[in-house]
C-alpha cells in the first residue's frame, strides 16, 4: 500500500515561465507576450524568455554566434526575462535597491544577477570573458532612467525551486522628485513544463 504524503510534486522535465491567468482577468495588460504595470508616470513591461529566445538574443549581438555552440550548460541555471522601461514623468527614476526579486509561492526569493555575479559564474569558462562583453550588452542597466527616456534589457536570476508551480517578478521603482515617491511593479507567472514537442 503506498503511503500518502503531503509533499509538493516536482514538475519533470524542462519548465517555461506563463503568465499567469489571473493577471489578465484583474484587468491588467499583456502586450506582445510582455506583462505590463503601466501609469501616467512609468511602463514596465517583463517578458520571460524561453531557451532559445535567449540564445537568439546572444547570438544576435556577436560576431561570433559559435560561442554559442552547442548551448553552454550554464542556461539551465539562469532565469531570463526581457524588460523594457519608459519614464513618462517629469524626474529621474531607478530601481530602489538596484535589484529586482523572483520569488516562489513559499516565498523564496532570487535576486536579479549583476555583472559581478555573472562574471563569478563564468570566470572557469574557456570562453568566460568574450562571452561576459555579450551580457553586459544585454543586461538592463540600472542607471537611471531621465524624463522621457525608454530602455531595454535582461534580467538574469538563478534557478527557482524545483517543486515551485508558481513565480512573481517584484520591482520597485523610485522617482527622484520631492518629496520622493515610488511605484512597485508584481508580475505573476505559472511554471509549467515545457512540451516535449516544442522544439528548442
Amino acid at each position: 500500500m503506498a503511503a500518502l504524503c503531503g509533499c509538493a510534486t516536482e514538475i519533470a522535465g524542462k519548465k517555461q515561465l506563463v503568465p499567469d491567468r489571473v493577471y489578465t482577468e484583474m484587468g491588467n495588460q499583456l502586450r506582445d507576450g510582455f506583462l505590463v504595470c503601466d501609469s501616467e508616470s512609468l511602463s514596465i513591461g517583463v517578458k520571460y524568455l524561453s531557451e532559445a529566445e535567449f540564445l537568439e538574443s546572444l547570438r544576435s549581438r556577436t560576431s561570433n554566434p559559435s560561442l554559442f555552440d552547442p548551448p553552454p550548460p550554464w542556461l539551465e541555471v539562469i532565469t531570463p526575462f526581457l524588460m523594457t522601461a519608459t519614464n513618462r514623468s517629469e524626474v529621474p527614476v531607478i530601481l530602489e535597491g538596484q535589484y529586482a526579486f523572483l520569488s516562489d509561492e513559499k516565498g523564496s526569493e532570487l535576486y536579479s544577477r549583476d555583472y559581478a555575479d555573472l562574471y563569478q559564474m563564468l570566470a572557469a569558462e574557456k570562453k568566460g570573458e568574450q562571452v561576459m562583453k555579450v551580457l553586459a550588452r544585454l543586461l538592463f542597466s540600472f542607471a537611471p532612467l531621465v524624463p522621457g527616456q525608454s530602455r531595454e534589457g535582461l534580467l538574469l536570476f538563478g534557478s527557482l525551486d524545483p517543486k515551485a508551480k508558481k513565480a512573481s517578478l517584484k520591482l520597485s521603482f523610485l522617482f527622484g522628485g520631492k518629496p520622493l515617491r515610488s511605484q512597485q511593479c508584481l508580475f505573476p507567472f505559472a511554471v509549467e513544463p515545457l512540451p516535449s514537442d516544442k522544439k528548442e
